[in-house]
């Protein structure tokens, strides 16, 4: 039998995180930068980079284009608070 896809993709995963920011804008009005950094859990930088974009737009209603990633870091395994990055990094 073959593991379940989530496992066995958990097992490959590492920690990043990436810190950004976003435009907030009510029909043009007062446009403003909110600044974020989120630890996540990805394969590699180019999938860490999809997944910020895709959660923050999701989240708050934006576009890939208001959505700005100044960097993604990877982090070590001692680095990792947030607990639901470590678990799927097998650090848990």
């Amino acid at each position: 039998m073959h593991e379940p896809l989530s496992t066995a993709k958990a097992n490959h995963m590492k920690a990043y995180k990436a810190v950004g920011s976003f435009t907030i804008s009510k029909q043009n009005y007062m446009k403003r930068e909110q600044p974020f950094s989120i630890e996540l859990a990805a394969n590699d930088e180019a999938d860490a980079a999809h997944k910020i974009i895709s959660t923050i737009g999701s989240r708050h209603s934006v576009t890939r284009r208001q959505v700005t990633l100044r960097e993604i870091v990877p982090l070590k395994d001692d680095e990792v608070t947030d607990l639901v990055v470590k678990k799927l990094i097998g650090d848990a």
